[in-house]
């Protein structure tokens, strides 16, 4: 349920209840609790850097740089991600306990398109694909997006969050181009063109 007044959520928004029931470890990285983790500094008095240690936890991150190992589903960033998305729009949603600002929904956005777009490839399961077209989808139509630039701080994160969870990227690179993955097309495709996005705007 909205928690701001005069909300209105965006086609496909309504899915979200029905579609986190068929999460993987639903208990796990995108349950409940806190994740925060000891020697986790100064995250109470910063909510967003406390949001950023749950998406790519320093003692993960460091394990899978030296082992290679994926430590978690790889979808489970993309969707914690979008939960952070949701409580900006207006959405109670657990995980997020604070109430993001413009820059900080911005940032996050963009950074889960990016790494929806590298982990697309190796996630097996149909559904969590097919909510990354979705999301990519949505933002084309209805943003006029062709693609994604990072800024530093955002391609920061994205790193993070590949050498946490495991997927190779490269660390120079700072677009990702939506028609890398499978283009899912929407009732309202073909209304607004296409446009090229410049981080710096």
């Amino acid at each position: 349920m909205p928690v701001e007044s005069g909300f209105r959520p965006r086609p496909g928004q309504e899915k979200h209840a029905a579609f986190k029931a068929g999460l993987p470890g639903n208990n796990g990285v995108l349950g409940s609790g806190s994740g925060e983790r000891r020697g986790q500094q100064g995250n109470a008095s910063n909510p967003f850097t406390a949001f950023i240690n749950r998406l790519a936890p320093i003692g993960e991150q460091t394990q899978s740089e030296k082992r290679g190992l994926q430590l978690a589903h790889p979808f489970d960033p993309f969707f914690l991600m979008h939960k952070f998305n949701l409580r900006y729009d207006g959405f109670q949603v657990e995980e997020v306990k604070f109430v993001p600002t413009e820059e900080q929904n911005q940032m996050i956005k963009h950074v889960k398109l990016a790494y929806g777009i590298i982990s697309h490839p190796i996630i097996q399961e149909w559904q969590y694909r097919n909510e990354i077209e979705n999301q990519v989808a949505m933002d084309r139509v209805y943003e006029g997006n062709n693609r994604v630039v990072l800024t530093d701080p955002e391609r920061e994160i994205f790193i993070k969050i590949a050498k946490a969870v495991g997927i190779p990227c490269d660390p120079e690179r700072k677009e990702y181009f939506y028609d890398e993955i499978p283009r899912q097309n929407l009732d309202e495709e073909g209304f607004i063109k296409p446009k090229v996005v410049d981080a710096d705007k």
